[in-house]
């Protein structure tokens, strides 16, 4: 999709006027002028007519010029016909219609009817006397029949046309995605006409994050769309599927949180996530097939149970007000991982399994440090040093092919630094520290500042496309390693005896961050603003900020070349003097060997001036 193709807004008064330097194929078919509309990369046409706005994929084909032979061999070659517009589609969605009240007053009536008598004491001669404590164990909630009747969503809303090459390139570009975030099995033989017809909810979704990866202020018909079905599949329908969970699980992966810190919508998704996850009992144990192989239904939904553990792990360390929204790791999701090993179709399988490990190690080294309130210090440093012996023992078992995967590389790295220097975090926000908080020390600071070289070398060598394919949960691991970065760089009261100026030189912190910036500057009139490219404009201003700081603590540190000698740090040995019981030769300095014959030189041009005559008249007494 041509996102390029409208020029920016201009000023009402003097500037030059909107206009589209390529017409779209829609326009083009129908021979009318192409006309910007107010949504960057999207004419007036297709924009009132909910079509993806596409100019032609490739090089326009030019028409052979007639010639006329002369003789026998005359022939007339009639030009090859113009290349038609590209192929468009559409998704078609089931959503559950609301239940006839006349049609369900029997089930209603069935159903209480049933719970009434659960409640009320069996009589000894009926013959349900004996099952009446599994009556009695069934009384969680009342059920409610499932709705039998569906319609077809495209009658409630316009019928959006989606262009299939361009559909078709963000499924592509989705499969190197998934490798980051591996929540379904995506089979190489699966197209989007397939997935169309078996999964329409989860393309839409692949669609959506896929577009939203590759640009940030267009090609929003995806976007727009995905949320429409959600509201009209979740809210209105009342729809609790394992194929709206996944797509769901898509979206909030690939969202860029870490780009729009006030909007409030991306935490509504994942608590709308986690209320699905509850509904369709995923957190509940099932039967665990010890014996062997899960069935393929049980297997995907415990992929997608661990998905979405691992799809929320990062709001923990992330964001403070958002650790309800975090699933506990339990018995259970230990063993979800064995089945999923067990079970695995794909290597994603062994991956997602890896990953989910790691993050219940960092979510565990946070509570250790920050949230262990009924626990001491002692206590807290015997849980990080099981954390980092389970961590060596996953290492041992990992696939060596997976375990050099960016997404569990990463995952890996962090949790080291995390470990060691996760406490600074958090450190200085509040007065009072819970009682097991584990302050950070001097030899703990410097393997974090180990780990963290790593983690910005690995981070440096990877490829431009590789950050573009980032989920939320890998951008939040460079964030916090930027974070941290700051923090180890520069002086920290907290720690006495802290060598920032060590710790800038092992870092390189600065070429890091000069890396990160790289790339073209942005502007709205030709640069087509992705992921990457916007996370590049924070890191620029963390980038100045940064600069901005080290150069005010290097005028601060040398303050004793300039400025007034009380506001210096050169003053203190005399401010003890000046007392009740002054003496003249207590205020003396400490001054250098004297050579015979010579005046004592002391450390400052201020002491020599003033303080030489002091010395001499003791020296005489």
């Amino acid at each position: 999709m041509d996102v390029d193709r409208v020029s920016p807004p201009s000023e009402p008064s003097g500037g030059a006027r909107k206009r589209v330097s390529t017409a779209c194929e829609a326009c083009r078919v129908t021979k009318i002028k192409c006309q910007p509309s107010e949504q960057p990369g999207v004419c007036r046409k297709c924009l009132d007519s909910k079509k993806e706005c596409i100019s032609r994929t490739g090089p326009r084909t030019r028409r052979r010029r007639k010639f006329v032979i002369d003789g026998p061999h005359q022939q007339n070659q009639q030009p090859p016909p113009a290349p038609g517009p590209s192929k468009t589609f559409t998704i078609d969605f089931e959503v559950p219609s609301p239940n006839d009240v006349d049609e369900n007053f029997d089930a209603l009536r069935d159903s209480h009817e049933h719970i009434i008598d659960a409640i009320f004491p069996p009589e000894p001669d009926s013959d349900s006397f004996a099952s009446s404590p599994a009556n009695m164990t069934n009384m969680t909630g009342f059920p409610t029949p499932p709705s039998t009747h569906s319609h077809s969503i495209q009658s409630l809303h316009a019928k959006p046309q989606f262009n299939v090459d361009s559909a078709n390139s963000l499924l592509a570009s989705f499969r190197g995605m998934l490798v980051h975030f591996p929540c379904i099995v995506l089979r190489p033989e699966e197209t989007v006409a397939s997935l169309a017809a078996s999964r329409p909810f989860v393309l839409l979704a692949i669609l959506a994050s896929a577009s939203g990866s590759r640009t940030l202020q267009g090609h929003t018909l995806y976007d727009e769309e995905f949320r429409k079905v959600l509201g009209l599949k979740f809210v209105a329908g009342g729809e609790r599927s394992l194929e709206l969970l996944q797509g769901m699980l898509i979206y909030v992966a690939w969202y860029p949180f870490h780009l729009r810190p006030k909007n409030k919508q991306a935490f509504q998704y994942v608590r709308m996530a986690g209320d699905l996850t509850s509904d369709l009992e995923l957190d509940q144990e099932m039967p665990d097939p010890a014996s062997g192989e899960a069935p393929k239904d049980q297997v995907e939904k415990v992929r997608t149970y661990l998905a979405w553990y691992y799809a929320v792990s990062h709001f923990m360390t992330a964001w403070k007000k958002m650790d309800e929204l975090v699933a506990p790791f339990t018995s259970w999701t230990a063993t979800c991982c064995d089945i999923l090993q067990r079970g695995a179709e794909v290597d994603g399988d062994f991956a997602l399994t890896y990953l989910v490990k790691l993050s219940s190690f960092t979510n565990a080294a946070n509570q250790a440090i920050h949230e262990n309130k009924g626990t001491s210090h002692q206590q807290s440093q015997l849980v990080l040093l099981g954390l980092e012996l389970q961590d060596r023992e996953l290492r041992q078992t990992m696939l060596p092919h997976l375990a050099n995967a960016v997404s569990v590389k990463l995952s890996e790295t962090f949790f080291n630094v995390y470990l060691n220097g996760g406490c600074l975090l958090r450190l200085g926000r509040s007065k009072t520290a819970p009682p097991g908080f584990v302050f950070p020390t001097v030899p703990k600071l410097r393997l974090c500042v180990e780990n963290l070289k790593a983690l910005f070398q690995y981070v440096t060598s990877l490829s431009q496309s590789t950050f573009i394919s980032f989920t939320i949960i890998d951008w939040s691991k460079v964030i916090l390693s930027v974070i941290l970065g700051v923090r180890l760089s520069f002086p920290m009261p907290e720690v006495p005896g802290w060598d920032d100026t060590w710790a800038r030189s092992e870092l390189f912190f600065d070429k890091f961050l000069t890396h990160m910036c790289e790339g073209v500057d942005l502007t709205s009139v030709n640069t087509r603003v992705d992921v990457l490219s916007a996370s590049r404009v924070v890191l620029r201003v963390v980038k100045a900020k940064y600069d901005r700081r080290l150069e005010l603590h290097a005028k601060a540190s040398d303050r004793s070349t300039h400025g007034c000698p009380m506001f210096d740090t050169t003053m203190e040995p005399y401010i003890s003097a000046w007392g009740d019981n002054f003496e003249i030769s207590s205020a003396v300095p400490p001054a250098a060997p004297a050579v015979a014959g010579q005046q004592p030189v002391f450390h400052d041009l201020w002491a020599t001036m003033t303080l030489g005559w002091a010395a001499e008249k003791a020296e005489d007494e």
